[in-house]
């Protein structure tokens, strides 16, 4: 949505002060005789300018490749507390640059509803390209629970491309039709114009996408990463609320 090991510096200071001794047979010398100076006959070192802060460890977030300056931390950091976006699993990443199949964009439209801690129940789906062995068909149910609430309707041909890659302006009919499906308001200015390179179908989506500012300038066309999604369903949220 293995823990990442933050290297935390812990220093144990002990006590810096001791009890004075008594003192040993009087020496003729009234002045005192000073404590031993450290064994070190180094100077202390001319201060020099501070230095960059070192960067705070990334909160709850257990990704070894999210960090705290990257530009979608705080996107990322949502969907995983709400375990929307748990991350791939095993080694700890989040893999923010690599891009979703269309498969694991229902489960986490599922999550996004119900939460991360419920499966959808057993149903069937009419892809008929979502069939055991297929590589997706641990998402079966996921994709099912879409097509009934409408959120997803496929590439056409009967076909559902569960394991292609999904691109920006897919995401955006998705998410689209995912907030008509919770009656959100979808209303978007006529001024409002697509991105170009958005193909014709997916322009509504488009326009409604770059209106809210869920998404860039990159072109629709080409697969969106999972940081492109963390930020999308993050913006989302804020808009609606959630």
């Amino acid at each position: 949505m293995v823990a990442l090991a933050d290297a935390w510096l812990y220093t144990t200071d002990g006590p810096t002060d001791q009890p004075p001794q008594p003192s040993p047979t009087p020496v003729p010398s009234p002045i005192p005789t000073p404590s031993p100076l450290p064994p070190s006959p180094l100077p202390t070192p001319s201060p020099s300018p501070s230095p960059s802060p070192t960067p705070r460890p990334p909160g709850d977030l257990t990704f070894d490749d999210v960090n705290n300056w990257d530009w979608f931390y705080d996107a990322v950091r949502h969907v995983y507390e709400r375990g929307v976006m748990v991350g791939d699993w095993p080694g700890g990443h989040f893999n923010p640059h690599r891009s979703l199949n269309r498969a694991e964009t229902t489960a986490i439209l599922f999550r996004m509803e119900n939460g991360g801690g419920w499966s959808p129940p057993s149903a069937t789906t009419h892809f008929w390209d979502v069939i055991p062995g297929s590589g997706s068909y641990w998402a079966r149910d996921y994709i099912a629970w879409a097509e009934t609430r409408d959120i997803v309707q496929g590439v056409g041909g009967g076909r559902f491309a569960p394991n292609e890659s999904l691109t920006r302006e897919q995401l955006a009919a998705m998410m689209y039709r995912f907030a008509v499906s919770r009656g959100y308001s979808v209303l978007v200015p006529p001024q409002v114009s697509a991105p170009p390179g958005t193909s014709n179908w997916a322009r509504e989506y488009m326009r409604w996408a770059r209106h809210n500012g869920f998404t860039g300038e990159g072109n629709p066309q080409f697969p969106a990463t999972r940081a492109e999604t963390a930020f999308f369903i993050h913006q989302f949220d804020h808009l609606y609320n959630r």
